[in-house]
C-alpha cells in the first residue's frame, strides 16, 4: 500500500510541475495576445484619424463661413433641408383625430425619425408645452385655432 501512496505523491508532483509551465505559458500567450490588441487598437486610431481628415481634406469644411450677412443666407441655402420631426409628429396627430399611441405613432415614422426615443422627447415636449394631451393611452393634438378665427372665450374690444 506504501508504494501505491508513493506512486501516487510522485505522480501528483510531476502534475503539479506540468501545470506550472502550462501557466507560465499561459501567461506568456496573454501578455502576447494584450500587445498585439494594444498595437491594432492603436493603428485603428491612427486609420480612423487621417481617414477623417482626408475626408475632410476632400470634402472641405461642412458649412462656409459667414464673412458677411448675405454669406449666411446662402449657406441656408445650399445645405440639405432637414424636416422638421416635431412638425411630422404634429401632422400626423392631426391626421388622427381619434389620437395615436405612441406606438403607432413609431410604426408610421420610424423611418424619417431614427431613434424611437427621441419620438418619446418629441410626444414629452408636445405635452409639456400643451399641445397635445394623452387620454387612455393615445397622444391627441389639441386644435388651436388659426389666426384669422375668433376664439369662443375671446373678448372683444
Amino acid at each position: 500500500m506504501n508504494d501505491f501512496l508513493e506512486t501516487c505523491k510522485a505522480r501528483l508532483a510531476e502534475s503539479q510541475k506540468h501545470l506550472a509551465e502550462a501557466q507560465q505559458k499561459l501567461q506568456r500567450a496573454q501578455n502576447e495576445y494584450q500587445t498585439a490588441a494594444a498595437e491594432t487598437n492603436a493603428f485603428q486610431h491612427m486609420v480612423n484619424f487621417e481617414t477623417r481628415k482626408v475626408q475632410e481634406q476632400q470634402i472641405g469644411p461642412q458649412l462656409p463661413a459667414a464673412t458677411h450677412p448675405g454669406a449666411a443666407s446662402v449657406a441656408a441655402s445650399t445645405r440639405i433641408l432637414e424636416v422638421n420631426k416635431t412638425d411630422l409628429v404634429r401632422q400626423l396627430l392631426r391626421q388622427h383625430s381619434g389620437g395615436m399611441t405612441a406606438r403607432e405613432v413609431w410604426s408610421e415614422l420610424k423611418t424619417q425619425i431614427s431613434n424611437r426615443n427621441y419620438l418619446y422627447s418629441i410626444l414629452k415636449r408636445l405635452r409639456d408645452s400643451d399641445e397635445v394631451s394623452v387620454k387612455r393611452h393615445k397622444y391627441v393634438i389639441k386644435f388651436a385655432p388659426k389666426l384669422g378665427e375668433a376664439r369662443p372665450n375671446a373678448i372683444l374690444q
